[in-house]
């Protein structure tokens, strides 16, 4: 019998939008180089949008906490999920910084380039993971900058939240799940007139597409929390397709 994947604990950190930092020369020659290749003009004033932190500052507001209440050598994978890759490349690897700062030696997954869609794929990748046994305790980082150069034709959906959630996941056989336990019962991407069906039978929240991964991931946040609620229908559509994200949780009883 295949295991049940649990969301166990969940911990949030929202930074400060802006910050008074100058960004290195080599940062922004760096990204005159990148958009001259493309024969575009970097909009220099988009150096300064933003809070300018990076994935590993991020991922300490969120870390700290956790291992407060939990050994962070307990961990057998380390999921990262981000819109954009790290706007600064002089940064080193977040995973990698990640493993080195608290001293733990698992596996890692970055999933990136998915849109809006990187928290359903993590969610659902790691599901299946731990439905098969293969880990039994991880934690998915789901890490939002709101500093992204640009030229001119900025689109239109671009994060507006610097912040950083961490959700510490396990896999629990179905025999000891507990009173209150948040399982993900399904995680998925949907064709968008799948979602028809789905919401005539389901009480379900739409996830606004235009913040990025900010309202999904602090909706799920402020849920967990709520022990009295017992499900949880999402839907988010993707800003760059067609495509739906699906979220079910439910809280055993």
């Amino acid at each position: 019998m295949q295991n049940k994947c649990i969301l166990t604990h969940s911990y949030f950190s929202e930074l400060s939008s802006q910050r008074d930092k100058k960004p290195r020369k080599r940062f922004m020659d760096y990204y005159q180089d990148l958009f001259f290749l493309r024969n575009q003009a970097v909009n220099h004033e988009s150096f300064y949008i933003g809070g300018q932190y990076s994935y590993t500052e991020l991922a300490d507001a969120v870390l700290v906490q956790y291992q407060t209440m939990h050994d962070p050598k307990e961990l057998q994978l380390i999921a990262l999920v981000i819109w954009s890759h790290e706007f600064d490349p002089d940064y080193a690897s977040c995973t990698a910084y990640i493993a080195h700062a608290y001293g733990i030696q698992v596996e890692t997954m970055d999933f990136c380039d998915n849109g809006l869609l990187g928290l359903h794929v993590s969610l659902y990748t790691l599901q299946k993971y731990m439905q098969r046994k293969e880990i039994q305790v991880a934690i998915l980082l789901v890490l939002e900058q709101t500093t992204i150069p640009h030229g001119s034709d900025r689109a239109k959906y671009y994060p507006k939240h610097n912040f950083a959630c961490a959700i510490r996941m396990k896999s629990v056989q179905q025999s000891h799940i507990q009173s209150g336990d948040v399982i993900v019962e399904r995680s998925e991407i949907l064709h968008e007139q799948s979602t028809l069906l789905l919401q005539s039978a389901e009480i379900y929240q739409n996830v606004s597409n235009k913040e990025g991964y900010y309202p999904a991931v602090n909706m799920i946040h402020q849920w967990i929390q709520k022990k009295n609620l017992s499900t949880l229908s999402l839907f988010q559509k993707d800003c760059e397709s067609n495509s739906v994200g699906y979220l079910h949780l439910r809280r055993a009883s």
